[in-house]
């Protein structure tokens, strides 16, 4: 045999000997290392990020977000029987690339009729797409009480579910403000309350499911 013929027919039986020991060719067992590039950051930076410029919003020690309204000038608290509007309390921007549905739900130590008095809304001039409050369908398309996010404790959604409250549907890059109307009116406690409590700021690719449709679509 000739030895060209020899190297074909080497070639053909190396061939059919790696054929045979991968059958079908099904992969049994397969290994890749492959880098992952992540890091914890401040609550400006992450996928849902959270910025403030209020004087009544700062970042703590580990980067998120605390609200305390007092000031260095004397103020400790809301004065009592008044309504006092705050705008521009923090900001809210999808950083990922998906679209998301944001909401705000209260812990469980927003759960006194003093804690009423506080009306975290949607503040004009948004991007994206607000799924209104649906409390009534007396009030108008424009009113205030259509952007709220957090009110009352049986309006609040809890786990993302049941809620009447505003929610925000927003696409990548996209942002609203927060703003805060506390109205201290005498049903709602006396000089001396405590008003504390938590915030929980949700994010999903699904949108939380509210109580009732929305008599406005």
């Amino acid at each position: 045999m000739k030895k060209g013929r020899i190297l074909v027919v080497l070639s053909l039986l190396l061939v059919a000997t790696v054929m045979a020991a991968l059958g079908t060719g099904a992969i049994d067992v397969f290994t890749a290392n492959r880098s992952v590039s992540a890091k914890i950051v401040d609550d400006t930076k992450g996928f849902i990020g959270i910025s403030t410029d209020s004087p009544y919003a700062f970042f703590n020690n580990r980067g998120a977000l605390e609200i305390k309204f007092a000031s260095n000038y004397g103020a400790q608290g809301f004065n009592p029987d008044s309504r006092t509007l705050i705008k521009n309390l923090f900001t809210i921007t999808n950083q990922s690339g998906n679209k998301v549905y944001v909401w705000l739900e209260a812990d469980k130590d927003y759960s006194t009729a003093e804690h009423y008095a506080f009306k975290y809304r949607v503040q004009e001039g948004y991007e994206g797409v607000l799924h209104r409050a649906i409390y009534t369908s007396n009030y108008s398309n424009s009113n205030p009480l259509r952007r709220v996010l957090i009110s009352d404790v049986g309006r609040n959604f809890k786990d993302g579910k049941d809620g009447e409250n505003a929610y925000m549907e927003l696409e990548p890059g996209q942002s609203f403000v927060v703003e805060v109307d506390v109205a201290t009116l005498t049903n709602y406690g006396k000089a001396g309350t405590n008003l504390d409590h938590t915030l929980i700021i949700k994010a999903d690719k699904t949108a939380p499911t509210q109580k009732y449709p929305d008599p406005f679509k």
